[in-house]
């Protein structure tokens, strides 16, 4: 059997070279990156350069300004506080956030401290406690009972229900209260808790509709304390001669003086000092304290002041601030002075969404959504006003963060697209197809009309 013989060479064709195969994989290259480019420059222009550029335009003022939440309520999801995917918003109800807007208070000092105490204290009354009604659906979720998420400690009572429960034999329910942060409760704590006299330990809609009593709940999981005993939280209070308010401790004792910018505005002589401010350090030994965005700067009688033994004694007089220390409001303002509004809608940012889909929104609401109906100070945190608006706030902004955002996403793909497009062009120029359909680089060879290679010239007979 003879040898195989291999098809014959195209007449007038060319053979491509390695320089040719590398400048075909080169075209191609730049043909994709013209394509990733381009629809990356349209998809960031909507996500990342729109958003920028309303958001320089808004000329939202620093330094920032300070929120504190009044209240959240179901709004518009055309523009909502904080939503996950800007590109869907629109349709079902979403959370909004109201604050109040003002100024930053000044920085106190206060120096040579003794006997400071600070406590968790509330001004919620009873009758304005967080109420669940088990047999009742959740507002936001009818899948779930108003109490399967039962939390902390629960003042539970037996009620009539409007309309008796299909499933039930009886029109009783339970009501219960969320007074962890007006009482201080101790008992024995069962280790397995009747909630139902089935011994269900999980709340639905159908169970829990018999509690009475005090009990501690994880998630809808009840324990009920037996023999509790329960106490209003700081009602025996000792006062010093400083009361200072922050949104998680009260703190109270005795200082010899107080400082503001370096310069005494308050020593032990004068009449007892109270006053709010949204944070407080301490050093080690509790001498020293460091008081931030300090408000009401407020003086009382010394028997007055000694006589306090109410946390919400002190939260009244701090109201009324009938006394100022600092009478121009300069050193040491009243919240009245620096109030911006008294109730404006709160925004991630001017468009009230974010493109990470990290759950960013969902940790934002826990935070900013807390209004202080669970009887825990509302949520403070620092906002952006802008002049052209006063109907909103936003809490997320960097100018130069949202200026280098803004260039990023439009030079790098742009810069991609003309570099490709340009070699693309420059390729074109450069390549042609044989009569064969063979590519090949046009000044690599000498050409004739078919793109054949120019045959050798022959010798005279």
């Amino acid at each position: 059997m003879g040898k195989k013989k291999e098809p014959p060479k195209p007449t007038g064709g060319l053979e491509q070279s390695g320089i040719e195969k590398r400048l075909c994989n080169c075209i191609c290259l730049c043909q994709l990156m013209s394509i990733i480019s381009g629809v990356a420059l349209l998809y960031l222009s909507v996500i990342v350069v729109s958003p920028a550029k309303q958001t320089l335009d808004a000329q939202f003022v620093e330094p920032s300004v300070v929120c504190t939440t009044l209240r959240v309520e179901d709004g518009d999801c055309e523009l909502p506080s904080c939503g996950e995917w800007c590109m869907s918003k629109g349709g079902t109800n979403c959370p909004i956030v109201y604050a109040k807007v003002r100024h930053k208070g000044t920085t106190v000092r206060f120096s040579q401290c003794s006997g400071m105490q600070s406590r968790f204290c509330s001004a919620q009354k009873f009758n304005e406690t967080q109420s669940f009604v088990c047999s009742e659906k959740d507002k936001k979720d009818d899948k779930r009972g108003q109490c399967d998420r039962l939390n902390r400690i629960m003042d539970c009572r037996p009620t009539r229900m409007e309309k008796k429960l299909e499933g039930l034999r009886t029109n009783m329910t339970s009501l219960c209260r969320n007074i962890t942060a007006i009482k201080e409760c101790v008992g024995k704590n069962s280790s397995s808790s009747a909630v139902t006299p089935q011994g269900i330990m999980a709340c639905s809609q159908y169970t829990c509709n018999d509690l009475k009593g005090i009990y501690e709940c994880i998630n809808g999981n009840c324990k009920k304390y037996e023999d509790p005993v329960c106490t209003d939280r700081c009602t025996s209070l000792k006062m010093g001669n400083v009361g200072i308010v922050t949104p998680n401790l009260f703190r109270w004792g005795t200082c010899e003086q107080a400082e503001v910018n370096g310069t005494v505005v308050w020593n032990d002589e004068d009449k007892p000092l109270s006053l709010y401010c949204s944070r407080m350090e301490e050093n080690e030994s509790g001498t020293e304290l460091t008081g931030e965005d300090c408000l009401n700067g407020t003086l009382d009688n010394p028997d007055h002041f000694s006589d306090i033994t109410n946390y919400t004694e002190i939260l009244a007089l701090l109201d009324e601030n009938a006394e100022p220390l600092d009478v121009t409001h300069t050193a040491l303002p009243s919240e009245r002075s620096v109030l911006i509004s008294n109730g404006t809608k709160v925004m991630i940012n001017i468009q009230g969404c974010v493109n990470t889909l990290q759950k960013e929104c969902t940790a934002w609401l826990d935070e900013k959504s807390r209004d202080g109906n669970d009887g825990m100070h509302p949520a403070v945190y620092p906002c952006y006003v802008t002049p052209e608006s006063t109907s909103y706030v936003v809490t997320n902004y960097n100018r130069s963060k949202t200026v280098f955002q803004m260039v990023l996403a439009t030079v790098v793909p742009s810069a991609l697209l003309i570099l490709s497009c340009c070699c693309l062009v420059l390729c074109g120029k450069t390549v042609g197809v044989n009569e064969f359909g063979l590519f090949f680089c046009k000044p690599c060879h000498k050409q004739e009309g078919d793109g054949g290679k120019q045959p050798a010239k022959q010798s005279a007979p």
